[in-house]
Order: C-alpha cells, then structure tokens, then sequence
C-alpha cells in the first residue's frame, strides 16, 4: 500500500564543550529540531507529495528534473537532493533554516518549512567499552518552549552548517 507524505528534515545541536549541560537535573547530550518540508509545482502552485511504498522506511527527499545536457542538443534527467537546498545554522541562541529558493524555482520547484518536533538527548548511563566509557542516551520529546529555554540557557557549538541527522516521513491522509 501506498503513503503520500511530506519529507522531515532532522538536525542536531551539539553543547559547547564535552561538559554536558544539566537541565532539570538531567544531564543533556544534544537537542534535535525536525523541520517538516511542503515542496511546491511553482507552475501549478500545488503542492507535491512523495510517495511511500509499504516496505520503504522513509520516503527518499529527492526531486527529479529534466535539464540540458551541457552544449548538446539532448535533454538529460536529473535529480536534485533537497537537503543540497537547505542549510540550517544555529548562532547568538537562534536557529537559521536557509532554503534556495532562486535555484530551485529554475526547475519549477519552491520549498516552504515549519519546525515540526523537538527533543532533547538525555545521558540515562554509562557503559565500559575497550577500557572507555561511553554515554547511553535517551532520546525525549519536548515542546517548543522547553527547547527554547534549554537553547537560550546554555552554551551550543554555533555552527554555519548543522549536521543532518536523517529525514522524516509524515503521511497525509488525500481527501
């Protein structure tokens, strides 16, 4: 059976030092913020859904496209990578999403974002790997608030390009 979803974009903010931070007495490994992507036909201005078969994990953020073939007189198919269009940043407390819409709309496409989720990593415990000691964390759901507060309160690597973590699917129900 078949999904019609739009594509999540996951991105994680490492703190500032190998000290992790506390936080209501929880001792924070990283945050991560999923922006929920809505890619739009900017000939048709519809939106455009990916589709998601049964045994597929995630739907793959990709975009095909027909281009010219350098100086030939052929046409050849390509594929643009969504997350080569977007760059999140994270500096002074905020989070930046960047989406190049100039060179997207060269090939009729136009991509809008919202913040979808939050989480936070927590440290639940530790574990002796080859004589080292290695963090085990648990992953946490939180509101826009706590997120907030946690990312003005404490001190996270500012980073011009944040590390993608992985994609999302969330389905769409078709009326």
């Amino acid at each position: 059976m078949k999904k019609f979803t739009r594509i999540g974009m996951r991105y994680r903010i490492t703190p500032f030092s190998s000290n992790r931070m506390k936080y209501n007495h929880q001792e924070i490994a990283y945050l991560n913020f999923v922006i929920e992507l809505k890619v739009f036909n900017t000939k048709t201005n519809r939106e455009i859904l990916f589709v998601e078969k049964e045994e597929d994990k995630v739907s793959i953020p990709v975009l095909k496209c027909v281009d010219k073939l350098g100086n030939s007189d052929y046409d050849v198919q390509k594929f643009l990578f969504i997350s080569e269009y977007i760059k999140a940043s994270y500096s002074k407390g905020k989070i930046d999403i960047t989406i190049n819409n100039k060179d997207l709309e060269k090939h009729d496409y136009r991509i809008e974002y919202n913040f979808k989720e939050f989480s936070k990593n927590i440290v639940t415990d530790k574990v002796e790997i080859g004589g080292c000691f290695a963090d085990v964390t648990t992953e946490l759901k939180i509101n826009s608030d706590e997120f907030k507060e946690i990312l003005t309160n404490n001190k996270f690597v500012e980073d011009d390009k944040l590390m993608l973590d992985g994609t999302k699917s969330y389905e769409i129900n078709i009326k």
